[in-house]
């Protein structure tokens, strides 16, 4: 991987989170696995509770629109990512994502993708329960890229 794509912050919390999440694996196997979706798991609604609140704050409704304009984390310019956003939904397309190419160099590609399966879809129902996450598929199905979208039924 280029050091030039990579954001150097991302980059350090995905080695954190590698190192953290393989040591846990390795040395409680199956359980610890479970112990570490679990902490994703709650680490993401955590999150979501959080950006729901900056949204309430702004007198403004749970929208998909609103949860990626007060996401918290600034999108770093290392993804690649083609996004098809309106109001009530949002189709992601990423080309690169920092985080993964940061497991998948270290060898950590089983335990990143723990964070990957769960961090989206836990981070959606903190924010709003009633928002619908699917995850397409992932780098690591062979297809290229990560895809993703994120809708709300309109009432």
């Amino acid at each position: 991987m280029s050091k030039a794509r990579q954001d150097p912050n991302l980059h350090l919390m995905a080695r954190l989170f590698g190192v953290v999440a393989e040591k846990v694996a390795e040395r409680f196997g199956d359980e610890g696995k479970e112990v570490i979706h679990e902490a994703v798991r709650e680490f993401g609604e955590s999150r979501g509770r959080d950006i729901a609140g900056r949204v309430k704050e702004a007198g403004k409704p749970l929208t998909v629109e609103n949860y990626l304009k007060y996401y918290d984390m600034a999108r770093s310019a290392s993804y690649e990512v083609e996004s098809e956003e309106s109001e009530n939904y949002s189709e992601q397309k990423f080309k690169f994502c920092p985080l993964w190419a940061t497991w998948e160099e270290a060898g950590q590609a089983d335990v990143g993708y723990i964070y990957c399966s769960e961090i989206d879809a836990a981070l959606v129902r903190g924010y709003n329960p009633e928002m619908k996450f699917t995850h397409h598929h992932h780098f690591r199905d062979g297809k290229g890229d990560c895809q993703m979208s994120f809708s709300l039924e309109e009432e």
